[in-house]
């Protein structure tokens, strides 16, 4: 059983300062004499704040690594593109993708391994196992480094719960309580409950839910992975959406959403609840005007299964990358994403730029370090917290006994889009034939899984 301590985290958004340099910089110039990396993550010009974050991290990393040119990319990982330049050769040092597609790299061979780069870190002792694991091998060997990690909950406006008469400090910690207090905000709220179905986010909303009914999408059969998602309990699950749809009717009228159009109507107090990451919480509020106070965040929804989704962005190295620049690539990995959540002199210098810039610190997620570690980052980010950390003491509290459980390890995006279709029938049309539905998603996912497997 894998239990999960939720911590408080601070933003990414404000530039990295240099304090203290980097584990491995420019003294080991020998090894790494002249070389230059690309690495994917530079936003778009559209995201001028974020774009220019990224670029003054880049600065401060060339400064403490002299022997390093970082080229940045604006690619982005797509599921529909992704592939096709892995097999084009068309792809940069340094690939940022979701946790679903780390396995699939690694049996493909097209990642390097990274354990003697990771080993040398200076907290690469102290990251987290559990979290590790989902970016190694079967024999240990480790071919990333995770960017972020998160559990899912359950997000609620807590306003409106007290308009309805439900105690925001209690969400609902069950499907069977879930539906109660849908009801319950019928009159108050038009969408009571919303899902998302669209981008491959409806197949993540069955998956996670599927974890709660105490089901699995996708399993390991000897040397194979297999589709396993035309399960009772993944139908039990659609059953109940469709209840929730059909029978007791809180879920609005419009059922093809994203997590974008959501946030919004959640921020604007046209959606009761919904599934999610407590993160969102930054586009909550500095995109969609939202009220920090009726942010409310517990834990999964549970029937039966204890358990909820965790995922996350990794970040590995191309298998083409010279020792040069694996060596290099891994040391800009560890600057770009992790000394923040390890050495509590340079968490507290960007909880600080974070909370100036207006990003909030001290959002609940998962930690990447063992206990000591988080501990010192959490007491060093402390004085500049801004996230109103009493909205999420019931899913820090609620989430510290469930299991978490990874995103489907091959193929993850596509069973995702095969299972969009699924979520959409069972909201649009009546009485729709679940198992026949089931059936011809996992003949679609089947099909990804061999081809990525």
């Amino acid at each position: 059983m894998r239990r999960v301590q939720i911590i408080g985290a601070f933003g990414a958004v404000a530039a990295l300062a240099v304090v203290g340099g980097c584990s491995s910089s420019g003294d080991d110039a020998a090894e790494g004499d002249g070389v230059t990396i690309s690495v994917m993550g530079l936003p778009p010009d559209s995201k001028a704040e974020e774009r220019q974050t990224f670029l003054d991290a880049v600065d401060a990393f060339e400064e403490a690594n002299p022997d390093v040119t970082v080229e940045p990319s604006e690619y982005e990982f797509d599921a529909q593109t992704f592939s096709a330049r892995l097999a084009g050769g068309n792809v940069d040092t340094v690939l940022r993708v979701p946790f679903t597609e780390s396995q699939a790299l690694i049996r493909r061979g097209q990642v390097a391994d990274v354990t003697a780069e990771v080993d040398e870190l200076e907290a690469g002792a102290a990251l987290e196992p559990r979290i590790l694991e989902l970016m190694s091998d079967a024999d240990g060997a480790v071919y990333g480094l995770p960017e972020r990690a998160y559990a899912v909950g359950l997000l609620y406006n807590r306003d409106l719960f007290e308009q309805a008469g439900l105690d925001p400090d209690a969400p609902p910690a069950t499907w069977d309580e879930l539906r109660e207090a849908a009801t319950a905000l019928q009159g108050v709220v038009d969408t009571p409950y919303a899902e998302l179905t669209t981008n491959n986010q409806g197949g993540w909303h069955i998956t996670m839910q599927t974890y709660s009914y105490g089901g699995t999408i996708e399993e390991q059969q000897g040397d194979e992975y297999v589709a396993t998602f035309d399960n009772d309990r993944t139908v039990a699950a659609l059953e109940n959406l469709a209840e929730l749809r059909w029978q007791d009717d809180v879920m609005g009228t419009q059922q093809l959403r994203e997590q974008a159009d959501t946030l919004r109507d959640f921020a604007a107090g046209d959606v009761g609840m919904w599934l999610g990451s407590p993160d969102v919480f930054n586009g909550y509020v500095n995109n969609f005007d939202g009220d920090p106070k009726a942010f409310g965040v517990g834990p999964m929804p549970q029937a039966g299964g204890d358990a909820t989704l965790t995922g996350g962005w990794v970040t590995m190295v191309s298998a083409d990358a010279t020792d040069a620049e694996r060596a290099a690539a891994v040391r800009w990995m560890d600057f770009k994403n992790l000394r923040q959540r390890y050495d509590a002199d340079v968490a507290a210098e960007q909880a600080e730029a974070d909370k100036d810039a207006g990003v909030a610190v001290g959002i609940p997620e998962v930690p990447l370090f063992d206990a000591e570690t988080t501990q010192a980052v959490q007491d060093a980010i402390a004085p500049f917290a801004t996230f109103p950390a009493d909205n999420a003491a019931s899913y820090v509290a609620g989430t510290a006994d469930l299991e978490y459980v990874p995103e489907p390890a091959v193929a993850g995006q596509e069973i995702y889009s095969a299972l969009d279709s699924v979520i959409q029938s069972v909201l649009s049309e009546e009485g729709a034939d679940i198992q026949a539905l089931l059936a011809d998603a996992k003949e679609q996912a089947q099909a990804a899984i061999r081809r990525k497997g």
